[in-house]
């Protein structure tokens, strides 16, 4: 049976009940208007993610290229909407209170589909289901893929180059031939070609095709196609530059050349699609379903109680952050010992990349011919918009390469952290860094945000801070861990201290 020969439920019910889901979406949006704003904000200010004004028009077409298939299905209530709308509120909550802003960003979609589902029911739902899940690509999310994509760009095209016969040498997402330098940089990563791809892959595989392994298989070579892809790019980039004596594909040229690549395989991809293409006659009717509509007051009610959820979130979010405001400490580095000088100026220029921190403070301590100089990124209880973890900061700046994956190393009973060795040109360093939240110290990321959501939620929270230990290695590495693990051993319960207890002794305010 198909779509026109089904009875459509009355006029009325169908106006009063999508009205009734479009406006309730507006007002929870009004509600989140801070995060929606984070979102918008960065759709205007990243080429990577500025997709994300044409999802939300996209997803638009894609429900009212639906309308026959709609137009007959009839207005049901959902409980479990109300339910998924709960979670998403909570995800919110959690992730305001541990400074997650992707995790906010995806609750805004959540809260689509709860309203949907809760006004319209699992009917409409099931009919809508690819709408709603493309609406996912309106999110700002992947900031997480870049650096393991920048090793693979790094990998395949000097593997190609080599291939090639032409001599090249490695050292970090740096790499020379005999006709200049090159970088890895992030832009070379290839996520704006990934992200683009998916969003445009999935949208083809929808759209093209109605059997399940057809769609599974073109979204997924849209996943592939654009990392390979990205790999020869960058091959023939640095091929044409080397070729043409560094004349060719530099500059903005770059960037062309990129884009007009990345077209080509696209094209290319959909061309592929094409042949396998299922025409729209073979598409499945819907089923019949004879539930009758929902009572109207029913469906008001409904979305009256979606709106109470969604108001009374960020009214916690607000009281849990005046709560914590009440404490703040400052930040104190500890007075030397045990042969130590400082804390004194520090000379490198080295600096951790952090946004957002309440406080930095940073000091130099001696011993003969060691040096070490700890840096202190804190975030107090009184700022839940500025995040300690997430993917754009980092304990080394951009402008030093990553040498190694980090290693976590215990230099103290109860105590580890990460050593990472870094590198800009010639100066090499060993990073020791570790998290302090309250009074307790990790390695983990996850760790850390997790103890700030508990003891917020406890009403404990005072604050969190990355702690870096820095030593230049003007030997050899060992020497300089040494150096690193003797100063831990005289300063490191005490700069623990001088953190967490303003009143400790011994401690220099910064």
């Amino acid at each position: 049976m198909t779509a026109t020969q089904l009875k459509a439920p009355p006029a009325r019910t169908l106006l009063f009940a999508w009205g009734l889901a479009v406006a309730s979406i507006a007002v929870l949006f009004l509600l989140y208007r801070d995060t929606l704003q984070s979102v918008i904000s960065i759709w205007d200010s990243s080429e990577t993610y500025a997709h994300g004004w044409i999802i939300v028009p996209l997803v638009a077409w894609l429900i009212w290229r639906e309308r026959e298939r709609l137009r007959v299905l009839r207005p049901r209530f959902n409980p479990l909407g109300l339910v998924a709308m709960g979670v998403a509120a909570l995800l919110w909550l959690a992730a305001d209170i541990v400074g997650v802003q992707v995790v906010q960003h995806f609750t805004l979609v959540a809260f689509v589909w709860s309203v949907v589902l809760t006004l319209l029911g699992a009917h409409v739902f099931r009919v809508l289901w690819f709408p709603m899940a493309f609406l996912v690509f309106a999110v700002p999310f992947g900031e997480m893929l870049i650096p393991t994509l920048m090793e693979i760009t790094a990998w395949f095209s000097i593997n190609a180059v080599r291939l090639t016969g032409i001599p090249v040498y490695r050292d970090g997402m740096f790499f020379a031939l005999p006709s200049g330098d090159f970088e890895i940089a992030v832009a070379c990563s290839g996520i704006r070609y990934l992200i683009a791809s998916v969003a445009l892959g999935t949208l083809y595989a929808y759209l093209s095709f109605h059997t399940w392994w057809k769609r599974i298989a073109f979204s997924l070579l849209a996943i592939v196609v654009p990392i390979v892809a990205n790999g020869i790019r960058a091959y023939i980039i640095v091929m044409l530059a080397h070729l043409s004596d560094m004349r060719l594909a530099v500059g903005i040229d770059h960037f062309i050349y990129g884009w007009v690549f990345f077209g080509i395989v696209m094209f290319i991809l959909f061309m592929i699609g094409a042949r396998f293409q299922e025409p729209e006659s073979e598409r499945p009717p819907i089923r019949q379903y004879y539930d009758a509509p929902s009572p109207l007051p029913v469906i008001a009610v409904a979305a009256l109680a979606l709106i109470g959820i969604g108001f009374m979130v960020p009214a916690a979010a607000d009281r849990i952050g005046a709560d914590a405001a009440a404490e703040q400490n400052p930040l104190y580095m500890p007075v030397a010992q045990g042969g130590w000088s400082g804390p004194l100026p520090v000379a490198t220029d080295y600096r951790p990349s952090y946004q957002g921190a309440s406080t930095q403070a940073m000091a130099s301590y001696e011993n003969g011919r060691n040096r070490v100089s700890v840096f202190v990124e804190y975030f107090d209880a009184a700022d839940a918009e500025a995040e300690l973890i997430n993917d754009l900061n980092r304990v080394y700046g951009n402008d030093w390469i990553r040498e190694d994956i980090g290693v976590r190393v215990q230099v103290a009973p109860g105590h580890r952290v990460i050593a990472t060795p870094v590198r800009r040109g010639r100066e090499e360093l060993i990073v020791w860094h570790w998290y302090e939240v309250n009074a307790g110290n990790t390695v983990s990321g996850t760790r850390a945000k997790l103890v700030k959501l508990r003891d917020t939620l406890l009403g404990r929270f005072r604050g969190a801070a990355m702690v870096a230990l820095v030593a230049s290695v003007d030997s050899t590495p060992e020497q300089t861990e040494a150096a690193l693990q003797a100063f831990a051993d005289s300063h490191l319960a005490r700069l623990r201290s001088c953190l967490h207890d303003q009143s400790a002794t011994d401690c220099v305010r910064q």
